[in-house]
């Protein structure tokens, strides 16, 4: 018999006179340090047991190295720590070694560190030494992802940890019909088609400091990660209500077939946004039967400007309320929402987004690529960091939103 196996049966003795203990009703002072001193040999004999059984796994593979790691989840993970350790290191070391060959496994094309997708889908919980002051219950890489995504807030839909390319089904077309009571039902008609995603690179860029690097401290952890996430939040949100430049995906304004209005202009260049511009982007989701869940507003702050001192009729109410409302809908604010867009002889021109973001669907894949660069910008003591990841944006049906384009704000 093993000797693990022998130091169980001493323990399996010691639980049995716990239990003996903690079903009498009540307990004597001498019985209540009986059972501290019976819970602390217990603790001692299940250390026991796990060095044991250690020493016997390793004498029982001692033709090959065996590497015992010590009990760490994905919350210790660092992104401080391992880019440190590419940088100024000699390679990487403990969890984030591990993470990395993890995420290895799953994409062979990885270039620099690679974390996995169970690193940046979990809690974040950091963990330091006691001597340094740390925050708990620190949200994760993807619900703080999330939290930063306007479109997101609206109500778009992230799919995450996906491998290999996404088709979700759609239906097109199919309608029931009155029939007489015993007549024979029609073809309920139904065809499908597929909305399909596929991983697109997504590359973020950053410079750190050596002297930040080498501190411990979750203030610097969390800035670190904060500032991975702002740099692709900015991109994603980007691609989600734009997109359609080369290697980007399409956007809500530029997928085919969603609703279309244009500002009453003479000339035909563009005009000021109007309640009945408002109006006339709900009627458009509306007719297609699509103004339904997660109905908002989208557009930039030169639109909330001039709509928030736009009256509607004489009451002196203003088209755009204080608490951030469009005819009684949720109206979210990015600088992402274009303000660039040109019609005829008109620069300059702003875009305004209306629809069920429940339609709108953000995927992503797998984990983070994170090329370190110490020497490019050696002379200023400085890092330079470039993060890929891969996403893609679609419009389940692009009935579900409508947008202008020709705004004057």
């Amino acid at each position: 018999m093993k000797k693990s196996d022998v130091l169980k049966q001493e323990r399996a003795a010691i639980e049995s006179k716990i239990n003996d203990l903690v079903e009498k009703a009540t307990r004597s002072e001498a019985e209540n340090a009986e059972f501290d001193t019976l819970r602390a040999e217990f603790e001692a004999k299940t250390r026991e047991i796990e060095r044991e059984e250690a020493v016997e796994k390793f004498q029982a593979n001692r033709t090959a190295p065996v590497i015992i790691t010590s009990k760490t989840t994905p919350k210790d993970y660092s992104f401080r720590k391992a880019i440190y350790d590419m940088a100024y290191g000699g390679g990487l070391t403990g969890l984030e070694k591990e993470m990395h060959e993890e995420a290895k496994r799953h994409n062979s094309g990885i270039q620099g560190i690679g974390v996995p997708e169970m690193i940046i889908n979990s809690r974040a919980d950091l963990v330091a030494a006691s001597s340094v002051v740390v925050a708990t219950n620190t949200v994760d890489f993807i619900d703080s992802l999330k939290a930063r995504l306007v479109v997101v807030q609206a109500g778009a839909r992230v799919m995450t940890g996906l491998t290999g390319n996404l088709s979700i089904p759609r239906l097109t077309s199919g309608a029931a019909a009155w029939e007489g009571e015993n007549d024979d039902a029609n073809d309920f008609a139904a065809s499908f088609d597929a909305v399909t995603m596929s991983p697109k690179r997504l590359a973020a860029y950053q410079a750190l400091s050596k002297q930040l690097l080498i501190q411990s401290s979750y203030s610097v952890e969390n800035l670190i990660r904060q500032d991975m996430i702002n740099a692709i939040a900015l991109a994603v949100d980007d691609a989600a209500i734009e997109g359609g430049a080369t290697g980007m995906p399409t956007g809500i304004l530029n997928t085919s077939g969603i609703g279309s209005v244009v500002c009453n202009s003479a000339t035909g260049a563009g005009e000021a946004i109007t309640f009945a511009d408002i109006i006339a982007l709900e009627k458009e989701v509306a007719i297609d039967n699509a103004d339904i869940n997660a109905l908002a507003f989208l557009a930039n702050p030169k639109v909330r400007a001039a709509l928030k001192s736009t009256v509607v009729g004489t009451d002196q109410r203003m088209v755009w309320t204080d608490d951030n409302r469009l005819m009684g809908y949720p109206a979210y604010v990015t600088t992402q929402v274009p303000s660039d867009l040109t019609k005829g002889s008109a620069t300059g021109l702003s875009a305004m987004i209306f629809g069920n973001f429940n339609d709108l669907m953000i995927g992503q894949w797998g984990g983070l690529d994170i090329i370190v660069d110490p020497y490019t910008a050696a002379g200023k003591a400085q890092v330079k960091i470039w993060t890929n990841s891969w996403w893609d944006v679609a419009v389940r049906h692009a009935q579900s939103f409508a947008a202008l384009k020709d705004g004057v704000a």
